[in-house]
């Protein structure tokens, strides 16, 4: 198959060199700045996170001690305490506020 292209003149030529040269080029040079980024961060999260990891199974697998009990049970019981005592301030609270009830008219019948 045969094409009618002419070869290409030199003022051609220079002219699109011109114009390249002025226009620059368009290195994509941020998205390799972004995929480095983004893999040096992925390269220091993924040993980070595997680390905390085992350290976190360590600590689950572990015995807890008498000294560890005592405390988390201590810390529970106040809770405990502090929330009940709420509640007696409330119920004083609501003893001492004085109620006219509602205005529920005495003949309540139900009519048939």
């Amino acid at each position: 198959m045969m094409t009618n292209e002419r070869p290409m003149s030199p003022d051609e030529l220079t002219q699109i060199i011109e114009k390249a040269v002025t226009n620059g080029t368009s290195f994509p040079w941020w998205s390799y700045v972004i995929s480095t980024s983004i893999g040096g961060v992925i390269s220091f999260l993924v040993p980070y996170l595997k680390r905390r990891g085992e350290h976190r199974a360590d600590l689950e697998s572990k015995p807890n001690t008498a000294a560890a009990v005592l405390k988390a049970e201590n810390y529970l019981n106040a809770k405990k305490d502090a929330y009940y005592e709420a509640i007696v301030i409330l119920c004083r609270f609501s003893a001492s506020v004085p109620w006219s009830g509602l205005n529920i008219p005495n003949d309540r019948d139900v009519e048939a």
